[in-house]
């Protein structure tokens, strides 16, 4: 099926995305001439998902329905979407405005917000004034992570495959990001009730015992370095390890 077909197929009318996806078809060819082994059936319905995404003001169809017509089994199709989004070096670049109304989500657009900028200014605080000429605190991974958090802090399910799909990362990018919140930012990821509670348990801890926590929020070494609260590391490998939606949380929409 050609660009033009598939396009019609998937009610994508508007000329600049048809007429992008066959620019990134021709571009597709001549930087892999060969095959694309089990995705090559999955060229056309690639490019064509690339360029509605790109494209302002273009009709977005669910991913579902591009896999449905590139006729390939889900997890080829995005494989192949990944690969070749990076051969062609294409991403779609979603603020965070875009973002929450793409999910259904616009009751969460000023948590994130506010999420997002205690991370950047704790983040810019640990760095020296040349790393922050360089630091790009806009890249998409760190937008995904702070919605991921605020969501599930406000227990609303979010699809992080089609979230990965929409904003062009990988998991390996999304997990990074997510580990990196977790350490700066891990005194405001727990529910109101749980910070509560656990500040009326530390007006119960004796004197004696304070030295031996860690301030949360203010470590910025590794994952596994000694100066990270036991807390924030559970937190963090609870929340790499979850690929899917918690079973008790509600659904954007």
């Amino acid at each position: 099926m050609d660009i033009k077909q598939l396009a019609c197929s998937l009610g994508v009318t508007q000329p600049p995305a048809i007429s992008k996806a066959a620019e990134l078809l021709r571009l597709l060819k001549l930087k892999i001439p060969g095959s694309l082994g089990q995705g090559e059936i999955c060229r056309p319905a690639v490019c064509l998902e690339l360029a509605c995404q790109i494209t302002p003001g273009s009709k977005v169809p669910a991913r579902a329905e591009f896999i449905r017509y590139s006729c390939s089994a889900p997890k080829v199709y995005n494989e192949t979407f990944t690969r070749i989004q990076r051969m062609l070096d294409v991403s779609p670049v979603m603020d965070l405005r875009e973002l929450v109304t793409l999910f259904g989500c616009s009751q969460l657009h000023d948590n994130t917000r506010q999420l997002l900028d205690t991370y950047k200014s704790r983040l810019l605080e640990s760095l020296t004034d040349s790393e922050r000429a360089r630091a790009d605190l806009s890249r998409q991974p760190l937008i995904a992570a702070a919605f991921i958090l605020t969501a599930k802090k406000h227990r609303v399910a979010v699809d992080r495959t089609a979230l990965m799909g929409k904003m062009g990362i990988t998991r390996s990018e999304l997990l990074t990001a997510l580990d990196d919140f977790c350490v700066r930012c891990e005194d405001q990821l727990a529910p109101a009730a749980k910070r509560k509670q656990g500040r009326d348990k530390g007006k119960e801890v004796a004197p004696g015992d304070t030295d031996v926590q860690s301030t949360p929020g203010h470590d910025t070494g590794g994952a596994g370095g000694s100066g990270v609260p036991r807390s924030s590391s559970k937190r963090r490998r609870r929340i790499m390890t979850e690929d899917g939606d918690d079973d008790g949380d509600r659904r954007c929409g």
